[in-house]
């Protein structure tokens, strides 16, 4: 029961964390953010049509906790032997490829591939918000990507000390 408080605990800590959403940044030169989406969309079906989905089937380790018995004067009692585990989940074994297909279109179309995380509300600028017809800005130094309802804008990221 110990064990299975602690794991509770840790459980709990760790998705609180925040923990960072990698994204994919594309920047072109004198490249708006209307020509940019209408690229991005024509290499997502170039993609898919190159690397079809490929959905697997897996299924969790099971385990069976222990049994104990414990008996008092009039009566025992018998604990354990639960079946965890064994859950059934899917995932495209393709997904990754397809991903880098479309990299590789987006690259043969001129634009450089920059990997950040997307932007925590908090790194956000108040107010921030794009023009789709304006230059897409080129991503310097540290920072993170705001997504702005489809549209993406690099922010600066103060160092942290």
């Amino acid at each position: 029961m110990k064990r299975f408080a602690l794991l509770a605990i840790i459980g709990f800590a760790v998705t609180g964390c925040d923990v960072p959403q990698p994204a994919t940044f594309a920047y072109k030169p004198a490249t708006n953010s209307v020509k940019k989406a209408d690229d991005w969309t024509s290499c997502e079906i170039e993609a898919a049509q190159r690397v079809p989905v490929n959905t697997q089937v897996g299924q969790t380790p099971t385990f069976v906790t222990p049994m104990y018995t414990t008996c008092g004067a009039y009566s025992c009692y018998t604990s354990g032997g639960q079946v965890m585990g064994g859950d059934v989940y899917s995932y495209d074994a393709n997904a990754e490829l397809r991903n880098r297909a479309q990299n590789q279109c987006m690259a043969r179309k001129g634009y450089q591939l920059y990997e950040a995380n997307l932007c925590k509300k908090s790194q956000i600028p108040e107010g921030l918000s794009g023009n789709p017809t304006a230059q897409i800005i080129h991503p310097e130094g540290n920072f993170c990507i705001a997504d702005l309802g489809g549209m993406s804008i690099p922010v600066a990221v103060a160092e942290e000390k």
